[in-house]
């Protein structure tokens, strides 16, 4: 009974995950409300395999994982 928002807010309000890199892929053009919540990267649906990973490497980065 969770969405993608709601799982993105507990990820970032939980100590041991809230640095975890977030890659939301969404049918639903909300990048600024994925940005507000702490995404890591939005992309919009259909996603490109290319792109896809593109944001994963990025954002691995980021982290420093």
């Amino acid at each position: 009974g969770m969405d993608g928002w709601e799982a993105l807010q507990r990820l970032r309000t939980h100590p041991d995950t809230a640095h975890t890199p977030v890659v939301i892929c969404s049918a639903v053009g909300e990048a600024e409300l994925a940005q507000s919540l702490g995404a890591t990267t939005f992309l919009q649906k259909p996603v490109r395999r290319e792109d896809f990973l593109l944001a994963l490497r990025q954002a691995s980065t980021s982290s420093g994982m």
